[in-house]
């Protein structure tokens, strides 16, 4: 590959539903269809480790509602074995999205401690639930409602998901996967089921967001219409999904990754590639690209570089961010252990995009190789094509050209040409 060379900037023009204020739509789904809250109670709101959205302007608003009623408010980190599995890590993981007790108003009450909850009446096995949020009068339930990264069934990521990996801490996340991909499809539900019955959750907030990684629906969900309604509210997410113009691409670069992007850092339900060598039906596919290269990591993963064995070229200083620590904490917990391996460390942008195109299994030069450059998987709606590529893009209608672009490395072979600085 030559360290100038010229491609092609283009945008999705698609119409894509959007909420023009969520903070007001949240603020009258709390008015209208929360239940009471007595005064005096302790109410707690859970929190992932995902990237939300408005998430801090959000949350201010569910501390005011529970403030308003006479009562306490109270986050929980509900993030399982993230931040490197310890209190101080999810505390950190927080902050980097503006939710501290300054800013957001609330006592954090991070505890990786859990109670056993009942027992799962489908298989016998226990259920644990965050220490903390136990001794509250009513847990919040908040999350983002999508395809999950590891697998595809009734209840996915969302308020089920979060309330028994989430609240589970390290212990309970690490219970759930040691069941391999039948602990995510099959436990997630039946656990959930024992945590509404059993436990002291109040209502569920879901949260969805669109193609453009803005949020698209606000749903208030009763505590006994959490199980019943989550799967349709899934459905409808998985409509909202941005999808890459092409496929069959030799090289898809991706100049970021991050949990705060996706659970896994690049998220398979855009490139494809799930890399879970149990999954029969994805385990070693390829995907929309032969070769992926990732370029960096986030700073709001704060090193954890879980996903990034989905990649198979990273530059030297992609691998000086990886905190390994908590990278092992999450990988492992996870039990998908290929999604940890450290791809090939090249010395530079340059060398990591150019070997990917040496090995992509078929000869090609700059004017014949599919290469396509993504921001990251949150922010699909902007592609930077190669020359290979630029017809077959055009000719999609709701495809917009934005022009040529050079293509180009500094001195130290790092690339320049980032698609953030181009809009």
């Amino acid at each position: 590959m030559n360290t100038k060379s010229t491609m092609k900037l283009f945008r999705d023009q698609s119409p894509i539903p959007e909420l023009n204020d969520p903070t007001a739509t949240l603020r009258e789904l709390l008015k209208n269809k929360a239940p009471v809250i007595k005064k005096g109670q302790e109410i707690g709101l859970t929190i992932g480790s995902r990237g939300i959205d408005r998430m801090q302007e959000l949350v201010k608003e569910v501390v005011l509602h529970i403030k308003s009623q006479g009562a306490q408010p109270v986050i929980i980190p509900a993030m399982g074995s993230h931040g490197g599995a310890t209190a101080e890590g999810q505390r950190e993981v927080l902050a980097s999205y503006g939710i501290t007790e300054e800013q957001v108003g609330a006592p954090i009450r991070a505890d990786m401690e859990t109670i056993e909850l009942g027992t799962d009446p489908e298989s016998g096995l226990p259920v644990y639930f965050d220490r903390q949020a136990s001794l509250l009068d009513g847990v919040i339930l908040m999350n983002r409602v999508k395809a999950h990264t590891d697998f595809h069934s009734t209840y996915e990521s969302g308020l089920m998901k979060i309330s028994v990996i989430g609240l589970g801490n390290h212990k309970g996340a690490e219970h759930v996967h040691f069941h391999g991909l039948d602990g995510l499809t099959k436990l997630i539900p039946s656990f959930a089921r024992t945590i509404l019955s059993k436990g002291n959750i109040f209502f569920g907030i879901a949260l969805m967001e669109n193609a453009s990684d803005t949020l698209a629906e606000i749903h208030l969900l009763q505590k006994d219409e959490i199980a019943d309604r989550e799967p349709g509210l899934l459905l409808r997410s998985k409509e909202y999904l941005p999808r890459l113009p092409v496929g069959n691409l030799d090289v898809m670069v991706v100049e970021r990754m991050g949990k705060n992007i996706s659970g896994v850092g690049i998220d398979p339900n855009i490139t494809g590639r799930r890399g879970i060598r149990s999954d029969a039906d994805n385990g070693n596919a390829s995907g929309i690209a032969n070769r992926i290269v990732c370029l960096d990591l986030t700073p709001e993963c704060h090193g954890n570089a879980l996903g990034m064995g989905l990649a198979d070229f990273v530059p030297r200083h992609f691998y000086e961010q990886i905190d390994f620590q908590k990278t092992y904490a999450n990988v492992i917990t996870s039990g998908f252990v290929e999604r940890g391996f450290v791809p090939l460390v090249m010395e530079n942008d340059f060398q990591a995009i150019d070997t990917a195109i040496q090995c992509c299994g078929r000869k090609v030069d700059d004017a014949t190789v599919r290469l396509l450059q993504i921001q990251d998987t949150l922010s699909a709606r902007q592609v930077l094509v190669s020359p290979a590529l630029i017809d077959e893009v055009a000719e999609l209608g709701h495809w917009q050209d934005m022009g040529e672009v050079e293509y180009l490395f500094d001195d130290q072979g790092t690339l320049k040409t980032r698609i953030k600085s181009l809009t």
